[in-house]
């Protein structure tokens, strides 16, 4: 499975980088992309080459997704931490998954890649979708976690298609 989600993600994701506008590079894969309510979906984020001391990771799915509690790992180099995201929040249609990450506090190196695995389960019909991740700079450790459901500032760096129920029939003019 994790070879599978590794290649996913070499192959999928919208861009991201660098810079001063984004403080990581950060890919992200769902696998496998289609499901039927009831069954799970893997997630594997990526988060690579930090230029910024702490970062928030975002992570946006459709509320006909379920995060699977007690499936989320945070691993870099030797850490390995399972004790879930930061922040849990829905809006009227997706729910983001949020992580306060201070590489100092947690001993990264600004060269180790970041990786966050869990898993989502489908609870409703959901024709197409996408799985989000967006990686910004967050602030000192004692200004909190900045971030607000009611203005989640999510600017999607990578994204990955999920589905869930009976795949959609093709029209007329797709079957020619």
């Amino acid at each position: 499975m994790a070879a599978a989600l590794t290649a996913l993600l070499s192959a999928c994701g919208s861009g991201g980088g660098g810079g001063i506008s984004n403080p990581a590079d950060a890919r992200i894969g769902v696998s496998p992309g289609r499901i039927d309510s009831g069954d799970r979906v893997s997630v594997e984020a990526r988060v690579l080459g930090i230029t910024e001391d702490r970062i928030l990771v975002k992570i946006r799915y459709p509320n006909q997704l379920s995060y699977v509690r007690g499936s989320y790992v945070l691993s870099s180099g030797l850490l390995s931490d399972s004790d879930g995201p930061d922040i849990r929040a829905s809006d009227t249609s997706n729910t983001y998954l949020v992580d306060d990450i201070d590489l100092a506090e947690l001993g990264i190196e600004d060269d180790e890649p970041i990786y966050i695995n869990f898993e989502l389960l489908g609870t409703d019909d959901l024709p197409s979708g996408m799985v989000e991740l967006d990686v910004d700079i967050n602030g000192r450790r004692d200004e909190g976690i900045n971030f607000d459901i009611t203005d989640p500032r999510f600017d999607a760096q990578s994204d990955s298609s999920v589905g869930i129920g009976p795949a959609p029939s093709p029209t007329p003019e797709e079957e020619e």
